[in-house]
């Protein structure tokens, strides 16, 4: 089993946004407990959340919780648009933002009713805070937009929901200042 595989319980495979995103966005603004989840035994990885109590709405969906999830396969810092190369694909992306919407007990599991991943935007990792190795991370981006994606557990392939749901955060550049708790 790899890292992904570990840590993720999702994953995407892009298709062309213009077939299958709603063209008009809900505006989302981030809010809840900022709480450092995971990491690689190597420090190669990190997985960061806002909303990891499970019982946070953020404001996703309905009134049951969310979570935005960061995760980071990769030690690099520096900009970075996800929406191009290995970024733009879930199975490949390095630097990952995932909104689980509205989570629900499911035959005794908690799962989310939907998911998004990015398709548009830059995202800035401080050069100080290099994930997996920081309990800290210092995050910002610009034009950060989610569409809502359909998900296969076994290839962590993936595709955009058609007519689905999509959010553009519209904090920008003050997303991770403050870091996240240790668990």
């Amino acid at each position: 089993m790899n890292a992904r595989s570990g840590i993720l319980l999702t994953a995407l495979c892009l298709i062309p946004v213009e077939h299958a995103v709603s063209t008009v966005c809900k505006p989302a603004v981030l809010g809840g407990a900022r709480v450092r989840m995971d990491s690689c035994y190597d420090g190669s990885c990190g997985v960061y959340q806002v909303g990891a109590d499970g019982m946070t709405d953020l404001g996703f969906g309905g009134s049951l919780p969310d979570v935005i999830s960061f995760e980071f396969y990769s030690q690099a810092t520096g900009t970075f648009n996800l929406a191009v190369g290995n970024d733009s694909n879930f199975a490949t992306c390095t630097q990952c933002v995932l909104i689980y919407q509205d989570y629900q007990n499911l035959l005794g599991s908690q799962v989310p009713q939907k998911t998004f991943f990015q398709t548009g935007g830059m995202l800035i990792i401080d050069m100080n805070t290099v994930p997996g190795l920081a309990d800290d991370v210092g995050l910002s981006w610009s034009n950060l937009t989610l569409a809502q994606v359909t998900i296969d557990p076994d290839t962590f392939t993936s595709a955009l929901v058609p007519n689905g749901d999509c959010y553009t955060v519209v904090d920008s550049d003050v997303v991770f200042r403050n870091g996240f708790e240790a668990p």
